[in-house]
């Protein structure tokens, strides 16, 4: 076994088979805000209301579905739905929630 430059054979003798192991525990929280700029309030025709219109993929995270689920639901007339103007689809949130 090589000697370190200031280390005696002693030293080094004494650290032969000896091995420590150190455990680190990190723990961390997160909290995750959504925000989407496909989020809008307009007028829903259905509700005759100023409602929250959210795009698809919004709109299926805060109902609890699939967004294929959605586009199901705003096919048969289920919930309330308006075209955006970049062609999105937008689902009433206050049709999704009731």
């Amino acid at each position: 076994m090589r000697r370190r430059a200031g280390e005696s054979q002693s030293d080094v003798g004494s650290l032969e088979g000896t091995r420590r192991i150190r455990r680190v525990i990190v723990e961390t929280e997160r909290t995750f805000t959504f925000r989407s700029r496909e989020r809008e309030t307009v007028w829903c025709l259905a509700c005759g209301a100023e409602v929250v219109m959210t795009g698809v993929e919004t709109a299926a995270r805060e109902g609890g579905l699939s967004e294929m689920a959605i586009y199901q639901l705003v096919e048969s007339g289920a919930v309330h739905s308006a075209e955006a103007v970049n062609g999105h689809v937008l689902v009433c949130l206050n049709s999704l929630l009731k």
